[in-house]
Order: structure tokens, then sequence, then C-alpha cells
């Protein structure tokens, strides 16, 4: 959306196409966990700029190698896919694995017993996202144990989604030993 904007800025005819039927893409996902929903705000201002620079979007509209060659002729084309998700080709033995990504899309549906593998801003968002409160008496909740190679839970992370992940979890995890006393957010 950014380049889309800055071309049309600076003076170019700019149609941006959106595979998906809503503009934002992984900034979507990452508005999932709870403490991040101001991000669809950049999303909703992001698209408003759009609109407002007179730029064509389209959405539900996949590039071909067809409408590259036909419509899109002559055009600059920037491709944008975004990030892919890492998945670790040896923890795919077990019965059960998926990405932050399925989880927070709503394209997986993890059990009773989660272990995520990272103990980055991914990891312990999505583990927050699916924990249940510490004192939730919910009889579906959730066992989740967060796995990270280093002392540090959310290295080099800082701002407003570690200080309330550091606020909400780590005294109730270092009295139920869910992490070395030694770790740190």
């Amino acid at each position: 959306m950014e380049a889309a904007y800055m071309a049309k800025m600076r003076g170019h005819e700019v149609v941006l196409c959106e595979k998906t039927a809503e503009l934002g893409g992984l900034l979507r996902l990452a508005a999932v966990p709870i403490g991040k929903q101001e991000l669809c705000r950049v999303i909703k201002f992001m698209s408003r700029r759009l609109y407002n620079a007179g730029v064509d979007v389209r959405t539900g509209c996949e590039v071909t190698p067809e409408m590259a060659d036909g419509e899109f002729g002559g055009y600059e084309i920037i491709c944008t896919s975004g990030a892919r998700p890492k998945e670790i080709d040896a923890f795919k033995c077990f019965q059960q694995t998926m990405t932050a990504d399925d989880v927070l899309s709503g394209n997986g549906f993890p059990g009773r017993k989660v272990v995520i593998l990272g103990g980055g801003s991914v990891g312990c968002e999505t583990a927050d996202y699916l924990a249940p409160l510490a004192d939730d008496r919910f009889p579906v909740n959730r066992d989740v144990a967060i796995i990270e190679m280093t002392n540090n839970l959310m290295a080099g992370e800082g701002g407003a989604a570690k200080s309330l992940l550091t606020r909400l979890y780590l005294p109730w995890a270092m009295l139920r030993h869910r992490w070395p006393l030694n770790a740190r957010m």
C-alpha cells in the first residue's frame, strides 16, 4: 500500500491488485493478539489515503501472466507477496503442527495442550492469544508452554505489547515455574 501511494504521489498511474478480499495482508494477522488492535487503524488510514490519492485498488484480483502481458502490458510491476512463516521440517512429524499465522487467521485450531516454539514477539503474542486467564475456571482452557532457546523472552522488543505481556504473565509464570526464574521479558 505504501509503495502504491508513493508511486501515485510521484505522478505514476497506479493499479494496486490484492489477491484477497481486503487490504492489509499480514498486518491484519498482527492486529489479532490482545493489545494490537490499533494496527487496524493503520490499515484503515493507508486504505483511505490510497482512495483519496486516486489509486485504482482492486481487491480479489490475482494478477496472472495473461493480465501482465495484456491489460498491464507496459506497466512496471512490483510484486509484494509478504513474508512466509517459518516451518521447521523436523517438527512436521508430530500429529498436529501449525504456524502462528494459521492460529491467528483461524485456519488452525490447536488442542488443549499447546507448545509454542520461539519466545519472540510472535510466539509470546500467540501464547497470550491462546492462553486462559491466570484464574480462568472455564473447562476448555488451554495449557500453553513456550520453548525459547535464549534466556530472554521477546528479546530486543519493547513498547506497549511487551509491557502488557510482562505485567500479565511474567510474575504468574515464574510462580508456576512455566519459564526459568532467570527468564526476562
